[in-house]
Formats: C-alpha cells, structure tokens, sequence
C-alpha cells in the first residue's frame, strides 16, 4: 500500500501557515481481501505511541454497545419490535415535553405511540437510531431549558420523558445508554463484563469481528432505519462542528439516514465510501466508517477538543481517499 506521508505533510504545512497545526492523530484502515491493514500515527505523541497509543473514544463506543444489544436479539431474549417498558418501566406510558407556563412549571402531553427497541437503538446514538423522542440535554432548547429548572426545582420535574413522538424525527440522543441498561437487565450481568465475555474476549481469541454477529443481523444493522429524514434532511440547521460531528467526511448533497448504531448515506460518496456505509464519531475528533459493499473500514482517532473540528475532516477526506484509490490499485 503506497504511504500517506506525503499527503499528510502538504496538509500539515498548509495548516501551520494558517497557524492551525494539526493534533496528533492516528489513522487506520482495513480490506476484507487483505490488501489494505495501514496503522499510523502522525505528530509528535502518535509517532511516539504508534498503533499501540490509548485514546478516550467517547461515543464511537457507542456501537460495541449496539453489538452487545443484537447478539440479545439473535439469542431472542429480545426482539426490535418490543416495547422497551417491559424491561424499561421507567419508559411506561412517558409523556412529552411541550414547554413552560408563566410560572415556569413544565407542560406535557401523553405520548401516542410506543417505543421500541428497534427505535431505541437505532435512536443509538437513539434507543439505535436516535428516533426514540429521547434528547440529549445540547441538542433541544427545551431539554436545555428544563435542566436549569430542574437544578432550581428538583422535586417537581420528572427524569425520564420525551421531546417529540416516536419516529417523528431524528435526534441524538441517549438511547443507547438505555439499550446498554437492556443488556444489564435480560442478561443479569454487568453492561461491561457482559462485552468482555461475548466480545472482547472473542476478538482477543482470534475470532474474525464478523463472528460477533449473524451476517442478517449486520445486514439489518446497514439498513436505513427512520420513518421521516426530519433532523437529517438540512444540515444547514447545524452549527459546523455539529454538522461535522454527524455528517464526518458526507457530503451536503448525499441524503443520509441513519442505521442501527450509525449515519448512512443512502447514496454512494465518489470516489470514496460505497452506498449504505455506516458511520459515527466520538468527541474528541474520533471517527470510523464501515462499508460492507467494498470491504472496507476505517478509523480517525485524535485527542482534539471541541468536536467536530474542520481540520479533522479535511484531514480524514483526504485520508479516505486515499485509502479507496489504494484499494483500486489492489
């Protein structure tokens, strides 16, 4: 595989001339054929600590968690289509947040539809895919609004409730910390020792990461899961580092939607990732992307703070390309 070197060098200097250099990083991909496996690391700490070098993933764990839920599915002790209150109660009959009164008391409506696994982890990063109706406190004004009540007035206002209706629309969200809570429930181990017994201890073992799973369960995993594109169809909506964090290398004009455990372009990227790729990030300028038409999967990993940073997709664009002309040439 020809280096990256000197990509990474012409990118570098142009970014010091700017007074922006790069943050370490190290970068990796792979082939299914095999004839791709490219591990470096570039800048003074990655040169350093090479593949071996220990990062804070942040959400780009996200999806171990969403392999641990589907190996409890293809073991039927749960079903996509369940309603997460009969394991969840605290999920049973939620209400909707809808606003304030005059007295700044919080208004809310019942839900009429209910959630299900399958909109609970594909509502992942969103019970999977983030379509719960469930929010992160960053991503809805008035989730914001409620939690500085809420630190004024504790005893009035409830932990569990929801933004809008289930599959009404895309938002991140916390539902995959509910799907790992799932886990601890049907299988009465702990979220983290469960993933050391059926995953990581089955890596560690030499078995193939496609072993982890039935080839229909990942297949279901790289299909589009949401009802409506709402929350994906603009990402003008976004700010830029928020637009990046969601979208990574995806173009404007690609329409997307989102997968179990991921963003997927429902078209392909030219001359980079094929059609239905799944993709997620971390926040501190982590990034992977997995494209089962080409064999092909990747990963960005820095330590940059805040999210989203422009410089960091520029640098992984590149970085795909690179690794999908590569590939051609293989």
């Amino acid at each position: 595989m020809a280096s990256f070197d000197e990509t990474f060098d012409s990118l570098r200097h142009r970014f010091e001339e700017d007074k922006q250099p790069i943050s370490p990083v190290t970068l990796g991909a792979i082939s299914k054929n095999g004839s791709i496996h490219y591990v470096k690391g570039f800048g003074k700490e990655s040169d350093n600590a090479g593949s071996n070098g220990v990062h804070w993933l942040a959400s780009c764990t996200k999806l171990v968690t969403i392999i641990a839920v589907m190996q409890c599915v293809e073991k039927c002790q749960l079903s996509l289509n369940d309603d997460i209150a009969k394991v969840l109660p605290e999920w049973k009959d939620p209400k909707i947040l809808t606003g304030f009164n005059e007295k700044n008391e919080a208004i809310f409506r019942p839900v009429a539809k209910a959630i299900t696994l399958r909109q609970a982890i594909i509502y992942v990063w969103h019970l999977l895919a983030h379509s719960s109706g469930m929010a992160y406190v960053f991503m809805d004004p008035l989730m914001t609004r409620y939690q500085e009540l809420q630190a004024l007035q504790a005893e009035k206002f409830p932990q569990h409730f929801l933004v809008f209706e289930p599959d009404e629309q895309w938002m991140y969200s916390p539902g995959i910390d509910w799907a790992g809570v799932l886990v601890e429930r049907i299988t009465f181990m702990k979220l983290g020792e469960y993933m050391q017994r059926h995953l990581f201890d089955v890596i560690y073992q030499g078995v193939l990461t496609g072993k982890l799973l039935r080839s229909e369960s990942v297949k279901e995993m790289f299909q589009p899961h949401l009802e409506t594109p709402k929350g994906l169809d603009n990402p003008a909506e976004y700010s830029l580092s928020s637009r990046n964090a969601i979208w990574n290398t995806v173009p404007d004009d690609v329409p997307v939607s989102f997968g179990i455990g991921g963003l997927i372009n429902t078209t392909a990227v030219p001359k980079r990732r094929g059609v239905n790729s799944l993709t997620w990030s971390g926040l501190p300028n982590c990034y992977w992307w997995i494209d089962l038409n080409n064999g092909v999967a990747g990963m960005y990993l820095s330590q940059l703070i805040p999210s989203g940073d422009e410089k960091a997709i520029e640098l992984l664009t590149k970085f795909e390309e690179f690794v999908y002309s590569s590939l051609d040439k293989s």
